[in-house]
């Protein structure tokens, strides 16, 4: 049975001087099976040092052996 989730992480910290990181992070989840799933991850940063930063990060993950996997 194919399952999404959906969720958003966030993050700031008071820092030093004048340097205020923060970052915001949705995330989509999709599991294919128990054995299965794949991840789309979008990292925004803000640095009042770096500037803003974007980070895409794409997971797979699957599960290998010597059991029989469910018939897609």
């Amino acid at each position: 049975m194919p399952a999404t989730l959906v969720s958003v992480a966030t993050g700031a910290s008071s820092g030093c001087n004048e340097h205020r990181p923060a970052a915001l992070t949705p995330t989509i989840t999709w599991w294919q099976s128990e054995f299965v799933f794949l991840r789309l991850e979008n990292d925004y940063r803000y640095d009042s040092v770096l500037g803003h930063q974007n980070l895409a990060l794409l997971q797979v993950v699957w599960a290998l052996g010597p059991h029989k996997h469910e018939t897609y």
